[in-house]
């Protein structure tokens, strides 16, 4: 395992070398969309930047936002360019099991997302005039996020297997997810608070803000729940996946990508 872990990952970062202006793209375009809400609340604010605790909770809601739709869109790409390229099939007959190698290159490809990741991060600082402390204890919630993101991968990597093209799903649930990690988790009912932990990102982005404005500087039970709920998903894109792919094979239309 940890020699295919190896090759993956040498793999995934070869494939950002040879394509280095896609990854260009990607950051511009991003930062493009993270320059046209900045400067668009700053028009509604009546040109006033002072916006306090609110743009660091935005900074970090963005990047975490874009490292989870790193490791989430990039798992159904790779399916739909395994299928364009005519190599899904070898892939299936290869002596590991599919579920086993498209998790494995999830984890692989987290060195090239978390590298884009942070050239984003240091040029919306630099555009945000905003100064963001990052203790270690973040990389809790942060771990859970991007469990949860693989974890939702997987289950829209299971629909394109199925559908053989999601990249119109993909984009939809890029956007649901932003309004799945804005929602106060923080100010609800600890009843509510317990259903929260069902929803993907919504707890583990909530703590990120928390342990990022030192509002709280130990861990506690919700973290380890988030960090669980993280597992779940994880656990349920597997699952599905596996489910997937044992359909496919059964009905043959592995053939029809």
């Amino acid at each position: 395992m940890l020699s295919l872990f190896w090759v993956e990952f040498v793999r995934s970062w070869k494939l950002f070398k040879r394509y280095p202006m896609d990854a260009l793209a990607a950051v511009f375009m991003l930062l493009f969309l993270f320059c046209g809400l900045f400067y668009g609340a700053e028009y509604l604010a009546n040109g006033s930047q002072h916006f306090g605790d609110r743009i660091d909770s935005t900074v970090v809601l963005y990047i975490n936002w874009i490292l989870v739709i790193g490791v989430f869109s990039g798992l159904s790409g790779e399916m739909q360019r395994e299928a364009d390229t005519g190599t899904l099939e070898q892939l299936f007959m290869a002596r590991i099991s599919m579920p086993n190698l498209i998790i494995i290159r999830a984890f692989a490809s987290l060195g090239v997302n978390f590298l884009v990741t942070m050239l984003t991060l240091v040029i919306v600082v630099w555009v945000s005039d905003v100064n963001l402390s990052y203790p270690v204890l973040a990389l809790v919630p942060l771990i859970a996020s991007v469990l949860t993101g693989i974890g939702l991968g997987m289950m829209t990597a299971s629909i394109t297997l199925l559908a053989k093209k999601a990249m119109g799903l993909i984009g939809v649930l890029q956007l649901l997810l932003i309004f799945i990690m804005v929602l106060p988790f923080d100010t609800w009912s600890e009843t509510a608070q317990i259903f929260g932990y069902l929803l993907p990102i919504t707890s583990s982005t909530a703590q990120l803000k928390a342990l990022m404005s030192d509002n709280v500087s130990t861990l506690s039970l919700p973290h380890l729940y988030s960090m669980l709920s993280g597992l779940l998903y994880l656990c349920l894109g597997y699952f599905l996946f596996s489910a997937s792919v044992l359909r496919a094979k059964r009905s043959g239309s592995l053939s029809q990508h």
